[in-house]
């Protein structure tokens, strides 16, 4: 059975305004509230780009030179500052019509990552009321299509 994910308008359009800054792609995450049935995204964080990528647009241009632990390591700091019953809820990918096919399994692995990261840093057993499940928003940015996927659990 699907999730439903409740967005507000100014995160869509921040998602859009991204989508119109247009390099090959971007990344961030989604914040939010878990619920039984449903989550609320109350925030999308983008990604900063690392040092070296500032300086080195060339690498850019493949989904290939996305770095994991650089996500990772930004979903654990994000993590770490959110006050209690906000949580990353996922990820997500604005990429370019010739990237968007391959973008689908970048963010698989994407989330799997973040997955294991996360809850690797807990201090606490989930119990089985907790969702555990992590989303991942996929957006086109010639088409301004999003598909949602669940993937965690």
């Amino acid at each position: 059975m699907g999730r439903t994910y409740f967005v507000e308008e100014s995160i869509e359009q921040y998602l859009l305004d991204l989508t119109t800054k247009l390099k090959p792609y971007v990344t961030g995450l989604l914040i939010g509230q878990c619920s039984p049935q449903r989550d609320y995204v109350i925030r999308a964080v983008r990604t900063p780009p690392k040092e070296e990528q500032k300086e080195d647009n060339i690498s850019l241009s493949k989904l290939a030179s996305i770095d994991e632990e650089w996500i990772t390591t930004h979903a654990s700091q994000v993590s770490r500052m959110l006050p209690g019953g906000l949580l990353v809820l996922g990820v997500f990918i604005i990429a370019t019509p010739e990237l968007s096919k391959d973008s689908q399994s970048t963010l698989r692995r994407i989330i799997f990552s973040v997955e294991k990261s996360l809850t690797k840093r807990r201090l606490w057993k989930p119990t089985e009321e907790e969702v555990s499940d992590r989303a991942a928003l996929q957006i086109c940015s010639a088409t301004k299509n999003d598909t949602y996927m669940e993937v965690c659990k």
